[in-house]
């Protein structure tokens, strides 16, 4: 559940919560020097390093966590988690409806659309039986605050990855659009290892894994780590079974909505 507390001089309201991994997370509503720096921020290349800053600006507390919130304390936080607290953020600050637009190829204009955005931040200390609660929510962490995993593949090979960081997005984002594909983010972003005579070694290619053997560590990655999209499907408003996704933190309506 969600705790608000009142305004404070220095901070303005603040919220705890829940976050995936298990942890609370506090932190304060956005202000307009948080906007400036967003601007900022946005017309620079790597737009994550810009959120990550944000995130450090306006969290205050994580639980297990002792000292302030600087920038590498946000990029050693576990993706999922990283994302719930920008949703939060948005909801906390300027409410959870956000208006964006999408523009059909066969219409002349972009047509305007809401999405209620706490249903991507659900409790995760309620339990519910309805797979729509989930249906776009951010889904909790199965093991925790756990920050990497081993498996020991069906053909007895052990292996074990690290969860994914802002640290490690970070890393993906520094490799060129041509190389960033499913290797480059077990190698660059997950520390992906291969235990030989009970030593750890980096994987550096993938030659020595059978295709069987990727299926396995591929949906491994998927049930534990699997990455959060934030996206939210629309569909076509004179054919209503065409339905795409948009991605919800692209929109500028986001960050700087016009009017609320």
């Amino acid at each position: 559940m969600e705790t608000v507390q009142k305004e404070t001089p220095l901070e303005g309201n603040t919220i705890t919560m829940q976050m995936p991994d298990g942890n609370k997370v506090t932190l304060r509503e956005t202000n307009g020097a948080d906007e400036e720096f967003m601007q900022r921020e946005s017309q620079k290349t790597d737009g994550l390093l810009g959120l990550h800053g944000l995130l450090a600006k306006i969290v205050t507390k994580i639980e297990g966590h002792t000292g302030p919130i600087t920038l590498e304390v946000i990029k050693k936080q576990k993706s999922r988690n990283l994302y719930f607290m920008l949703f939060l953020m948005r909801v906390h600050s300027l409410g959870p409806e956000v208006k964006f637009e999408y523009h059909w190829p066969d219409m002349q204009g972009p047509n305007t659309y809401s999405e209620n955005l706490e249903q991507y931040l659900p409790a995760y200390d309620e339990k519910k039986d309805d797979e729509e609660y989930y249906k776009y929510a951010i889904l909790p962490y199965p093991d925790g605050a756990t920050l990497s995993k081993e498996l020991m593949l069906a053909s007895n090979k052990k292996i074990r990855y690290s969860y994914l960081t802002g640290d490690a997005e970070s890393k993906i984002l520094e490799l060129s659009e041509d190389k960033q594909n499913v290797e480059s983010e077990l190698f660059k972003a997950r520390n992906m290892q291969f235990e030989v005579n009970s030593k750890w070694q980096d994987i550096k290619s993938f030659h020595q894994f059978s295709s069987r053997d990727m299926a396995e560590i591929r949906a491994d990655v998927e049930k534990y780590d699997g990455a959060f999209q934030g996206m939210t499907d629309v569909s076509h408003p004179h054919n209503p079974a065409l339905i795409t996704q948009v991605t919800l933190v692209q929109s500028r309506n986001f960050f700087f909505p016009v009017g609320l």
